[in-house]
């Protein structure tokens, strides 16, 4: 105030914030600021080839606002509030699976097994908080002709070591900091494309799902304080294997 000096502000957007606001005092008549939107592709430093090939890894919206420089809504969700809500159904289907997704319970978190028939429609869903112990027996009650993609981390090794030796056709998957961003991308991709139909739970969880993005470049994917994630994860396992398992005429059986 005192040297009426100038100061330029410069950012990726993210949500419509404070950041945001300033952008928007620069484009109406306001003496003080100007404002100007510029999307990577612009950048003369950079191949547009690279920005290009990003879009086949970033969800939508983190590459709508990272690349084009577009403000989200909902600058942490990855999904979209519209695509979220388009896919949810009232009634599971009665078809037969083809695929079950399992998170598995640590502490006071929750097990949930999810089932997708043939055209990605939810058809089987249970959630509970049981004991670590009781869980193989649950799983070997389930169709054992069908494929079961387990989260083996953390306390599902220990799980998996005891349902491999009843539990037909399981396939164990471990969480990484690469591995789940690839997971849950897959997910968004699949849900942005109405090849997935799941209930209202499911749908809830994925209202809370924020996405940040790491130092190290890679996405982390997480529900908000106070949230659950275990129905999108046992989603996104299911989904894993869906087009595979509709396109394999016969079923494996996996022993882990």
């Amino acid at each position: 105030m005192k040297t009426q000096g100038k100061a330029i502000f410069i950012s990726t957007p993210f949500g419509k914030n404070y950041f945001f606001s300033l952008f928007e005092k620069g484009q109406r008549e306001d003496n003080d600021f100007k404002s100007w939107q510029f999307s990577s592709y612009e950048n003369p430093y950079i191949p547009k080839s690279e920005f290009d090939d990003m879009i086949k890894d970033m969800p939508s919206a983190v590459y709508n606002q990272e690349i084009l420089a577009q403000p989200g809504e909902n600058s942490s969700n990855p999904f979209g509030t519209d695509n979220i809500e388009r896919n949810v159904i009232s009634t599971l289907s009665n078809k037969r699976p083809v695929v079950y997704g399992i998170d598995l319970a640590e502490r006071y978190d929750w097990t949930v097994i999810i089932g997708l028939d043939e055209d990605g429609v939810m058809c089987h869903f249970d959630r509970f908080q049981r004991p670590w112990n009781q869980i193989p027996e649950i799983l070997q009650k389930l169709n054992p002709d069908v494929l079961k993609v387990v989260d083996s981390t953390g306390v599902g090794s220990v799980i998996m070591s005891f349902a491999h030796l009843n539990v037909y056709n399981i396939r164990g998957f471990d969480f990484t900091k690469t591995s789940k961003p690839a997971l849950m991308n897959e997910l968004i991709s699949a849900i942005s494309s109405d090849k997935l139909k799941y209930n209202r739970v499911t749908g809830d969880e994925m209202h809370t799902l924020m996405w940040k993005p790491q130092p190290s470049g890679h996405i982390k994917f997480e529900a908000q304080s106070g949230y659950k994630d275990d129905c999108v994860m046992a989603l996104a396992l299911a989904n894993h294997y869906f087009e595979s398992q509709i396109n394999d005429s016969g079923y494996e059986t996996f022993f882990i």
